[in-house]
């Protein structure tokens, strides 16, 4: 029977070319193509570990794809719920990446290049940074010190830097692998729904 037959990974793959894929296509390429248009906005600045999370996303979003492939026994119903479990997912990451966003990402202005750029802070300073910027704001610093991490560690506690990093990373992983996870859904709905619709 049609409903019962085995989904081959092409079939599934060459499906990607629906709006769903399309979408699926897209939520994997942000991290890559965010770090040349919009460094530090859409994905979290993390310093020296930037391009390798970002490779990290992009390789999760890939695997996530087959992962959804080899649930395709799943009944349309239990596809469908998961549909708007992951959707629920992804609003939620968002919320909380967002959160995070606004309360340890900090803008710097550069004027010579009339660039910005972007890094993330911890929620703990250092005791070099209380007794020499003990009135400055986390912009006032930066602008003073500097922007790579060499000098970011001596303004944070390294645990806090760590902890905010690992936060801001997890929350955008679970945005963007819950996104993919939806499209992908979307495309084994498609291929799926094709298939009872043949059937009858």
């Amino acid at each position: 029977m049609l409903r019962n037959r085995q989904i081959a990974v092409i079939e599934y793959y060459k499906s990607f070319k629906t709006i769903q894929g399309g979408f699926a296509l897209i939520c994997g390429l942000v991290p890559p193509v965010s770090n040349v248009l919009l460094p530090g906005r859409i994905f979290p600045p993390l310093g020296n570990e930037t391009l390798a999370s970002q490779a990290f996303v992009l390789l999760g979003g890939l695997a996530v794809t087959y992962l959804v492939y080899l649930f395709q026994a799943s009944a349309v119903a239990s596809l469908r719920r998961a549909l708007g479990v992951f959707f629920a997912l992804a609003v939620l990451s968002f919320c909380i990446y967002f959160g995070l966003h606004l309360r340890f990402v900090r803008s710097i202005s550069v004027p010579s290049t009339h660039a910005e750029l972007n890094v993330s802070v911890g929620y703990a300073r250092t005791n070099f940074a209380k007794e020499t910027f003990s009135e400055a704001t986390d912009w006032e610093m930066l602008r003073f010190r500097g922007t790579d991490d060499e000098e970011i560690v001596k303004l944070w506690t390294v645990k806090s830097i760590y902890l905010v990093r690992l936060a801001l990373l997890l929350s955008y992983l679970g945005l963007m692998l819950s996104l993919i996870t939806f499209a992908s859904l979307g495309v084994l709905l498609h291929i799926r729904t094709g298939d009872l619709g043949l059937q009858r």
